[in-house]
């Protein structure tokens, strides 16, 4: 059961750095002043 569990938690811990990393880049958009970073609310 415990191996079963760790690759779950792997898979979730990518998907929140992807999100995680995808959130930067729409701050550095915005920052930069890039069209359509702003769009994101």
């Amino acid at each position: 059961m415990r191996n079963a569990i760790f690759p779950a938690i792997r898979h979730r811990y990518a998907a929140v750095t992807q999100c995680g990393f995808a959130l930067i880049e729409i701050m550095v958009a915005v920052l930069v002043g890039m069209p359509g970073g702003i769009d994101c609310s």
